[in-house]
């Protein structure tokens, strides 16, 4: 199934939690690939290098497939990641990555105490951020005959179609974004407005000259 919007953070945020000396300190943050997670979990690791684990859970969309990982990091089999994950997906939160911080005060806390420790940190640092809702998009790439553009930047305006940059040599250069969910009605839209009349996209981009590339940054 096509996921056309979804939930995320804005920035990285922080939470803790203490118990019986141990002292659990979380980071939330937006993360749109592994690398980008891996990036921040090296450097959050590397200002704890003292602490005894670095437990974590991310949720990141690939393609239209959210991958779902936690790792306990050393602590007993599922006391630590999937709580954080469990967070994670009880706010409905993609491409966004928690890693919880653990400095060993000197008690254990059995398994249940440990889930309940790595839960709380998890929703301390989501609840410090802010939710933010993404659009996902169809990046198109325009190029048209210079006495095109007017028609261009009236027909984005009445579709509500984000242009995102522009560029001119001896004709019209443009990139614009289009929501993924009616990608096929509002480009169909847009070239019906420019050329003044109803038609096949192919078509009409054809008797005007135009020509319309989708492409991934």
């Amino acid at each position: 199934m096509t996921i056309f919007s979804y939930h995320t953070l804005q920035q990285l945020s922080e939470g803790f939690y203490h118990e019986s000396g141990s002292k659990f300190l979380a980071y939330a943050f937006p993360a749109e690939n592994r690398e980008q997670f891996e990036a921040q979990y090296n450097q959050i690791k590397s200002l704890h290098q003292k602490a005894r684990h670095h437990c974590y859970a991310y949720r990141i969309l690939e393609r239209d497939e959210i991958t779902d990982f936690a790792s306990d990091a050393g602590e007993p089999s599922g006391s630590a990641g999937q709580p954080i994950l469990g967070e994670l997906r009880r706010n409905q939160l993609v491409n966004v990555a928690v890693i919880v911080v653990r400095y060993f005060g000197g008690t254990k806390l059995g398994i249940p105490g440990l889930i309940h420790a790595y839960r709380e940190s998890a929703a301390t640092a989501i609840s410090a951020n802010e939710t933010i809702q993404v659009t996902r998009t169809t990046k198109y790439a325009f190029d048209t005959p210079l006495a095109l553009q007017p028609q261009f930047y009236s027909a984005c305006k009445q579709c509500g179609i984000e242009i995102v940059d522009t560029s001119y040599d001896d004709r019209f250069h443009a990139h614009i974004n289009i929501p993924l969910e009616y990608v096929t009605e509002k480009l169909n839209h847009l070239l019906s407005i420019m050329a003044g009349r109803e038609g096949e996209t192919e078509l009409l981009a054809e008797w005007m000259g135009v020509s319309v590339m989708s492409y991934e940054l």
